[in-house]
C-alpha cells in the first residue's frame, strides 16, 4: 500500500515538472489600437522585448 501510494505521488509529482516549453511567438499582446495580435505576425523581424518587474513589491 504505502509502495503504491509513493509511486502514486512520484509520478503526479513528474507531471508536475514538466514544464510545455512556449517559443516567443506563442504569445500575444495588446497592440496601441487595443487589438489582440499574435506575435507570429513579427517572425523574421528584429522585435526588441522588455521585461517590466511584476508588483511584488521587490526593487532589488
Amino acid at each position: 500500500m504505502i509502495a503504491a501510494v509513493a509511486a502514486a505521488w512520484l509520478l503526479l509529482w513528474a507531471a508536475a515538472c514538466v514544464q510545455s516549453e512556449q517559443d516567443f511567438y506563442d504569445f500575444k499582446a495588446v497592440n496601441i489600437r487595443g487589438k489582440l495580435v499574435s506575435l507570429e505576425k513579427y517572425r523574421g523581424s528584429r522585435l526588441l522585448g522588455r521585461s517590466l518587474p511584476g508588483t511584488s513589491g521587490s526593487t532589488s
